[in-house]
Parts: structure tokens; sequence; C-alpha cells
């Protein structure tokens, strides 16, 4: 929720008028840095909120929200996965809105994702 939160955050003021055109890519290239703090095996959903570990969170949740935006769409993200949450929970809303549950998405960001090369993870991302 936090990555999604910080995500949007950097997203919608790269839009802002006056912004340096790189903005975006630079922001998201050093929250990069927290991929070497995952422990062997921890996942972004491992990570529990308020605890050590919360900038982890926050860096490679931002992340999370970018690949998933890219494999899906802003709009799937912003209006269907929110308008759907209260009445359907998080799991079936997440489904729905996206998809595939979950895991399978977690599953390619940890996998294949985030052992790619920056310049391959920055391609996701909007041209500012």
């Amino acid at each position: 929720t936090e990555g999604g939160a910080e995500y949007m955050a950097q997203l919608l003021y790269s839009r802002q008028e006056g912004v340096r055109p790189n903005y975006l890519k630079e922001t998201m290239s050093w929250k990069l840095r927290s991929i070497d703090e995952l422990k062997p095996g921890q996942g972004i959903q491992d990570i529990a909120y308020g605890g050590p570990e919360t900038i982890v969170a926050y860096d490679l949740g931002a992340w999370f929200i970018a690949f998933l935006i890219n494999k899906t769409s802003e709009k799937a993200y912003r209006i269907d996965f929110f308008k759907k949450l209260n009445e359907k929970g998080f799991e079936k809303s997440f489904e729905e809105s996206f998809g595939a549950p979950l895991d399978y998405y977690l599953e390619e960001f940890h996998d294949v994702f985030l052992p790619s090369s920056l310049e391959d993870k920055l391609k996701i991302l909007p041209n500012q």
C-alpha cells in the first residue's frame, strides 16, 4: 500500500509543469538500492510495516506498483482496484483488476524483474 502511495506521488509530481524531464527515472533509480537490503528468499510481502526494513517496502513497493501498472494499466490500479476494494476485499479486487492473483505478479517481480538490468527496469517507467 505504501509503495503505491509513493509511486503515485512521484509519478504525479513528475507530470507537473516545470519538473525536470528525468525526475521520475532518477528518483526511481535511487530506490533500487533497497534491493541489496532484501534477505535471501525475502519478498516485499514479507516486510512488516513500521519495522526496520520499512524503507525497503516503500522503495521496492513503489517499483512493484510501477511494474504492475506496466503489466496492466494505470486505470486498473488507480480506479478499478480501489473501486472494488471495500466491497470485494484485497485478494478478489486485486485479481479482478489485474487479471491474476497477487502471488503471480510477486513471483515475476522478484524472480524476473528485480534481477534485470537497470536499463530494462527503467524502460517500464512512462516517458516524461
